[in-house]
């Protein structure tokens, strides 16, 4: 099977700019980023960053799911997410999500205030990609449909 993919001509092509250019552009390019689909590459003269729209990650963390695992024990319920190693608990099966959810998003915000550390240490480091689609699906308010596992079956 082919993808046929056109690019309409109107649209301007991705090209790299200067960091200064891009902060006088930023709301265009952000709208442009995140509305039209068009990424931005940002040069500071050493380093070269993507500015990509919150629905773009989306797309290419599609590949990318997350398994929670729910039981049921004798205090309550609790909710296993093996791609992050965390655990949430709860009275029921709503809770026990709700609070992985919250326990995602704590360790997103940890592992994104201490990048350096986290995507060089051995047991964390795969999770990276997890963490950007994470971030991208609490962003478009779709995080916790994600863990209640509307594509798979949950009990």
């Amino acid at each position: 099977m082919y993808t046929l993919y056109t690019m309409d001509m109107n649209v301007e092509a991705a090209t790299q700019m200067g960091i200064v250019q891009a902060r006088s552009e930023l709301g265009r390019l952000v709208k442009n980023a995140a509305l039209l689909h068009q990424p931005s590459l940002i040069s500071n003269g050493e380093a070269v960053g993507l500015l990509l729209g919150v629905q773009d990650v989306e797309t290419l963390a599609a590949g990318l799911s997350f398994h929670p695992d729910v039981a049921a024990d004798g205090e309550g319920v609790s909710a296993w997410l093996p791609e992050f190693e965390l655990y949430g608990h709860g009275d029921d099966v709503d809770s026990a999500l709700q609070d992985l959810a919250n326990e995602v998003r704590e360790y997103v915000d940890e592992y994104l205030a201490d990048i350096d550390r986290y995507r060089h240490a051995p047991n964390r480091a795969s999770h990276f990609p997890y963490v950007l689609k994470a971030l991208a699906l609490d962003a478009t308010g779709h995080l916790d449909r994600a863990l209640r596992g509307t594509e798979g079956a949950l009990p």
